[in-house]
């Protein structure tokens, strides 16, 4: 701003502020005039328009790229905080897919990370759409036990390992009525749980077996197509 002198005043350039911890200047290009000015009193506008941005990067793919790179490096408490961050912007605008993504990149730090209690409903809410059930039923217990009822994720954790029977997840089931019973000895479902590993046992060898016959099968086809022909 300029008091009237009756010459000619113009501005360029412009001030940018970012919500997102992820996102910097470095992530968008400008392709657009940031310039403003005349003679005359008055305001003049430098009219920037969205168009006149553009991401130069996918700042969720980069950054979960870094975290593979921490992780990998064996800085877990680095990916932590990065995942912490990236967890915290996803999850309230579900993005599930990668927010699971994320979650799981953290490889066996991942039960280190500490969300919100609603974060940590919403990432279990996220890892059972992309079928991942024993870390769906441990992160609403990690929320339940945040909110000082832990007792409130029984029933969940139960409903959550009969998706995973339900998707043929039986070794992940198997984890979670483990879980449970750990959590709540006194469950008064613990014969209905029990009865339900030994379900799971068996379907657990069976997968097994079909699948050394698979491979075995494989094996006796490959032999096969090395025979000379004549």
């Amino acid at each position: 701003e300029v008091d009237y002198d009756g010459e000619a005043h113009s501005v360029s350039g412009y001030d940018v502020e970012i919500s997102n911890p992820l996102y910097t200047e470095d992530d968008f290009t400008f392709n657009g005039n940031a310039n403003a000015g005349g003679l005359n009193a008055g305001t003049y506008e430098m009219k920037l328009k969205a168009s006149d941005f553009a991401n130069a990067n996918d700042i969720q793919q980069i950054t979960l790229a870094r975290l593979r790179v921490l992780v990998e490096a064996g800085r877990s408490e680095n990916a932590l905080v990065l995942a912490k961050k990236l967890l915290a912007i996803l999850l309230p605008n579900n993005q599930d897919q990668t927010a699971s993504l994320a979650y799981r990149c953290l490889g066996s730090a991942r039960r280190e990370l500490e969300l919100e209690p609603e974060l940590h409903k919403r990432l279990s809410r996220a890892l059972r759409k992309t079928n991942h059930f024993r870390d769906a039923a441990w992160n609403y217990f990690r929320a339940m036990e945040l909110l000082d009822t832990p007792a409130e994720g029984h029933d969940v954790c139960l409903q959550i390992a009969s998706e995973a029977e339900k998707a043929e997840k039986p070794l992940e089931a198997m984890a979670i009525y483990r879980f449970v019973l750990k959590q709540w000895p006194d469950t008064n479902m613990k014969d209905f749980v029990l009865s339900s590993m030994e379900f799971q046992e068996l379907k657990i060898r069976r997968q097994k077996e079909e699948q050394e016959e698979a491979e075995q099968l494989a094996k006796a086809q490959a032999a096969k197509d090395d025979l000379p022909t004549f």
